[in-house]
């Protein structure tokens, strides 16, 4: 089963892809720090929303 952002992207609800990308990424950075290859890959997550 896809993660919710794939979901909602699919189905055209882009704001709400958004903000779970942003929401990821938040947590991403508290936790992992700025450089983790994880948070690079929220960034690019949501630079592609």
């Amino acid at each position: 089963m896809a993660d919710p952002a794939t979901t909602y992207h699919a189905q055209g609800r882009y704001e709400e892809t958004e903000q779970l990308h942003r929401s990821a990424l938040d947590l991403r950075r508290l936790i992992l720090g700025e450089s983790h290859p994880y948070t690079i890959q929220s960034m690019e997550y949501l630079a592609s929303t």
